[in-house]
């Protein structure tokens, strides 16, 4: 059977841990050039060698997916390594449990709709635009 991923270039948001560590270390292990993306560098290196292990490594980019200028760096840099954006895998996220009386109610609310929401759609619109030329 045909390696679908062979050779795709994926970039893969949220790839320092969890799910999205999980997600990245299987498309490389399916001979895709994977990008990484997370904020916390040891974490990053952690996943790296755990792609090392079982295919190549990783392109790593270390981002703040909050910051606009970060998102646009990830894409900017991909495609300057790469030459290409094939797939994009969103799994950044976060969650916050807070009540709302809580004197961080809102400031807690605008980071969760910046990560879990704007990020999102922010990095898809670039990956449009960007990755169908």
């Amino acid at each position: 059977m045909e390696n679908c991923l062979k050779n795709k270039v994926v970039i893969v948001t949220g790839s320092s841990s969890g799910i999205g560590e999980a997600i990245a270390a299987e498309l490389v292990s399916q001979e895709a050039k994977v990008v990484i993306i997370g904020r916390r560098e040891h974490k990053l290196k952690l996943i790296t060698a755990r792609c090392e292990l079982v295919g190549t490594r990783p392109l790593v980019i270390r981002a703040n997916m909050t910051k606009d200028d970060d998102r646009r760096m990830i894409i900017k840099r991909t495609i300057k390594i790469f030459g290409k954006l094939n797939v994009l895998v969103n799994y950044a996220g976060v969650a916050k449990f807070i009540t709302i009386l809580s004197n961080e109610a809102i400031e807690m609310f605008d980071e969760v709709v910046s990560i879990n929401i704007r990020s999102i759609v922010h990095l898809v619109h670039l990956f449009a635009i960007f990755g169908c030329k």
